[in-house]
């Protein structure tokens, strides 16, 4: 996942997104490390296996033959959540050399994508509604979780984007 050296693991992280909003994307690109001048086989991208939330975070991989010694091939990632909340896919990405005799497998790569989707406008860890995320918000929140006051704003403390003020938040 890097030029130059030899990364076997890619975290993207999309940050905080809305949810419902438009698809947001990010690059990332495969490199075939050239070990020695002359003799380093192409790549090849034989399968991807997908698991957790591939619904939401996707990405457009799609299997290649014979990537040529220091080339690259590059794609994207792209988070679309239609409800808020914490999401995480990982993709293993099975690779090879090209199909030559003598050709091995080489080692998988691992790429995972993050999101924190949150209802557009809202920022439930303000639970003191002053738009700015600080320690001021530790007793409202705490105080909304209890029951002893409410919300401050119709967000406010749902930490979890349910809808529900509980202890999940």
């Amino acid at each position: 996942f890097t030029a130059g050296s030899d990364a076997n693991t890619l975290t993207i992280d999309f940050g905080t997104v809305s949810a419902g909003g438009a698809p947001q994307s990010l690059p990332f690109t495969i490199y075939n490390l050239e070990a020695t001048l002359g003799l380093t086989a192409g790549l090849d991208l034989d399968a991807i296996d997908g698991a957790g939330d591939t619904a939401e975070l996707t990405t457009d991989l799609a299997p290649f033959a014979a990537l040529a010694a220091a080339g690259s091939q590059s794609f994207m990632a792209t988070v679309s959540a239609p409800t808020c909340g914490d999401y995480s896919a990982t993709y293993t990405l099975s690779l090879s050399d090209e199909d030559l005799s003598g050709a091995i497998p080489t080692t998988s790569l691992v790429l995972t994508l993050v999101a924190h989707v949150v209802t557009p406008g809202c920022s439930a860890s303000d639970a003191n509604c002053d738009t700015i995320i600080s320690v001021a918000d530790i007793d409202p929140f705490v105080n909304t979780l209890l029951g002893v006051s409410p919300p401050c704003g119709v967000c406010a403390v749902d930490e979890n984007c349910d809808a529900v003020l509980n202890a999940i938040d």
